[in-house]
């Protein structure tokens, strides 16, 4: 450890004491919005002993450790808090403004004194376990694993008893009805988990006489599948040497906090998807620990192409994921290069049989290319609003044309806009829609990113609120649906719709799970709220990303690149909803494993704990 002595101690207390001031003054500035003024209160005093403290900790004690990932991620996430905090204020990054960036500026100080001593601390983990050997949780790995995955089952159950039959998600109806009035099959939703669900539905309705206990079935079926997963989450952590306390917390969070046993009994897409999702993550874990061994071994090759064929078809997004970690699993395994890109092509190719083919074969109706265009409608559809009068009269025309709802804009909610776009006209000029969006672009760039970043703000900014008003959507569905978002009517209007009533056999628990995701109560408990943040989801995986490239440990790229592809499809999102991002939180355990271990392999951090 470097000492600081001398002057050199009078330069740190008072860069530390006005470091400390700007960043009170910042936050006070942050929160002049709302009913509480920091000014005012004897809080400022209280946070700028804090700040004080943090900051010269930082400066006279963290010196061993670079700089690099401090700098980047305070900065990098001094502007996220800024920006965000000015959309949920005003629905304007306010990104040109002298305020916003006086903000910035000031606040940075802090987050880098903080990511420099987060930084400290992991290293000093990870130096703690990197010769101990960790025992299991229970007697053995088998052992534990099965022990594991009851255990999570068990903690399950009650949900499921007090949300019986299970929660029959809005899209769930949509889904059966391609099947329940043969509407025909759509490309909108994945056909694999299409199939699975009405098949399961169906088999009830057989063997037990009713729709409703093909759904208890259909939620069982999926609490054995996530529970597995979680159970071989723990099992892969422990082959890590991942520390005692981290599994014993990894477990609890898998088995208490209910958004986890909610979703398990979900019929969305997105539960299954995110629990294949992260059987890839591990399994590029584990690539990345010994590429060699994972190269001659055809049973990892197997399971591996599974896992991504799985993990697709539940959710398309996903193989866009898996492209981005392409290059990161080549460059990892490049002593057997042409072996990793065969792997990588028989996922590509499977995926391809499936959704080009089969699909075809079975008759399924595309999806609707809208879907995909989120972010340019919204772009779009400000422009026209915002900066009328900077826009042709071709550019206005052609705009009204292709997006006739274009007035009814919703800054963090594309599906006002979207629904009506016309996306056969859009095909009939591709290049010219293309053109448009980017002259348009060029004319109103400001309005593009506030466009863009006000619709995705829940994926990047941890202090979101929910219900978000901006939207129409639950953040987390609970009830099961017998409404129509898109027409504002019943679905029981319509007999071509199958709805499932709920039969709670714990009322009690029932209600108080209803206001636990509605009166959201999960957001008053400080820290604990955080648990529920796709926004926070993505400041860890970022945190993550950057670590290990300052660090220079280019071996957990493929796992954290794969994360990032997903998180990037995330941002494409027409809403901001939990189970889009369901997969990011699964996958935190997994993170700060890969953090604890490749993170401290230098010769220059083994003497840290010193």
């Amino acid at each position: 450890m470097l000492k600081v002595k001398g002057k050199e101690k009078i330069f740190v207390n008072i860069g530390s004491l006005i470091s400390a001031f700007a960043a009170v003054f910042s936050a006070n500035k942050i929160l002049a919005d709302g009913s509480f003024r920091l000014s005012d209160s004897v809080m400022s005093v209280i946070l700028f002993a804090a700040f004080f403290a943090v900051i010269k900790y930082a400066i006279e004690k963290c010196q061993e450790i670079s700089w690099a990932f401090a700098v980047i991620s305070g900065i990098l996430f001094a502007v996220l808090w800024v920006l965000g905090d000015n959309l949920t204020s005003s629905d304007y990054t306010m990104i040109t403004s002298w305020r916003t960036w006086a903000k910035i500026v000031l606040i940075i100080p802090f987050f880098i004194s903080i990511f420099h001593i987060l930084e400290k601390m992991i290293f000093l983990a990870a130096e703690k376990y990197r010769n101990r050997t960790e025992k299991s949780l229970f007697k053995n790995d088998k052992a534990g694993f099965i022990i594991t995955f009851v255990l999570i089952l068990i903690s399950w159950i009650p949900v499921f008893l007090a949300a019986f039959p299970g929660i029959y998600a809005y899209d769930a109806v949509t889904q059966t009805a391609e099947f329940y009035a043969d509407a025909g099959l759509s490309g909108h939703h994945p056909i694999a988990h299409t199939a699975l669900l009405w098949g399961l539905i169906s088999l009830g309705r057989t063997l037990f006489g009713s729709y409703g206990a093909g759904m208890a079935l259909y939620s069982i079926v999926q609490m054995l599948i996530m529970a597995s997963i979680f159970a071989y989450v723990i099992y892969m952590l422990k082959k890590w040497n991942c520390p005692k306390i981290i599994r014993a917390c990894c477990l609890l969070f898998y088995m208490f906090v209910p958004v986890h046993s909610v979703l398990a009994i979900s019929a969305t897409k997105d539960v299954l998807f995110s629990g294949f999702f992260t059987l890839v993550v591990l399994f590029l874990a584990d690539f990345s620990m010994d590429a060699d061994s994972f190269m001659r071994s055809p049973f990892k090759w197997i399971r591996f192409i599974l896992a991504v064929f799985a993990m697709a078809a539940f959710r398309n997004n996903g193989i866009y994921a898996f492209f981005v970690s392409v290059p990161f699993v080549i460059w990892t395994a490049r002593k057997y290069w042409k072996r990793a890109v065969a792997l990588c092509l028989c996922c590509i190719l499977l995926y391809g049989v499936y959704s080009g083919p089969v699909n075809t074969m079975l008759g399924v109706e595309p999806g609707n290319f809208r879907e995909a265009l989120s972010v340019p409608i919204q772009q779009l559809s400000r422009a026209m609003l915002y900066n009328s009068d900077e826009l042709t009269a071709e550019e206005k025309q052609k705009i009204a044309e292709l997006i006739p709802d274009y007035m009814n804009y919703t800054p963090r909610i594309s599906d006002s806009t979207k629904g009506t776009f016309q996306t056969e006209k859009m095909k009939e000029d591709v290049i010219g829609f293309i053109k448009l969006w980017i002259s348009v672009g060029i004319k109103a760039p400001i309005t593009y990113i506030d466009a863009f970043m006000s619709n995705s703000i829940g994926f990047w900014y941890p202090d979101m609120q929910y219900p978000d008003s901006g939207a129409f959507h639950a953040y987390i569905e609970y009830e099961n649906t017998p409404y129509d978002f898109h027409t504002g009517g019943e679905y029981a209007m319509d007999d071509s719709f199958l709805l499932i009533e709920r039969d709670s056999k714990l009322p009690a628990l029932d209600r108080a799970l209803h206001n636990w995701v509605y009166d959201v109560g999960h957001q008053r408990i400080p820290v604990i709220s955080m648990l529920f943040s796709v926004g926070m989801y993505a400041w860890i995986l970022l945190i993550t990303v950057i670590l290990c490239v300052c660090r220079k440990q280019w071996k957990m790229l493929p796992a954290c690149m794969f994360l990032v592809g997903l998180w990037l499809t995330l941002l494409l999102s027409p809403v901001v909803v939990y189970r889009y991002g369901y997969a990011l939180g699964i996958c935190i355990p997994v993170m700060l494993a890969l953090c604890l271990k490749f993170c401290c392999g230098t010769a220059k951090c083994a003497g840290l704990a010193k």
